[in-house]
């Protein structure tokens, strides 16, 4: 059945990250989100195991310290304790990188394959078949990234990108 995200997510989540969560969405909705509570096992009042499958349509976020923001979200979600996944497929959407530019950029059609678990070194996060069609660019890549828990190794990232049709008349807005 459907439930409220919100209420859902903050009962699996440290305080900590649960503050991050309410300033992320602050003042910000989410429509169309159907979420499918598929399995769930709870024990001495704590969070076990679950899998959440959710649909996003016009999801956005506010950009949080070092978090980006984004909006015009649209794709599929699926959760577990130590792992999930995110096929992203929209229409328009946008980032919102303050550390990096003074704008929110308008990415247009967005499409991508997102994969993350945590094991018991680090968290590894790769995205496949990326694709953004913007006003501007054209954009194709993927990326792996690992990041251990171990504060003293430093995180890899892996990239490819591919550039095409880029417009560079309208660079100044970008900075």
């Amino acid at each position: 059945g459907e439930v409220e995200l919100h209420h859902f997510v903050h009962r699996g989540l440290a305080d900590h990250r649960h503050r991050v969560l309410d300033r992320v969405l602050e003042g910000h909705d989410v429509h169309a989100l159907g979420v499918d509570v598929v399995g769930w096992s709870a024990a001495a009042g704590a969070l076990k195991s679950f899998e959440v499958q959710a649909g996003l349509d016009g999801v956005s976020f506010a950009p949080v310290d070092r978090l980006p923001g984004a909006s015009g979200i649209d794709g599929r979600l699926t959760l577990e304790p130590a792992q999930g996944s995110f096929t992203l497929r929209s229409e328009r959407a946008s980032v919102h990188l303050p550390r990096l530019f003074t704008a929110p950029l308008a990415l247009g059609r967005v499409d991508g394959k997102f994969q993350w678990d945590r094991t018991d070194t680090a968290w590894h996060v790769a995205g496949s078949e990326l694709r953004v069609r913007a006003r501007d660019a054209r954009l194709a890549g993927q990326f792996d990234l690992r990041v251990p828990h171990d504060r003293e190794q430093s995180p890899v990232l892996k990239l490819r990108a591919d550039l095409r049709d880029g417009d560079g008349a309208r660079a100044a807005q970008y900075y």
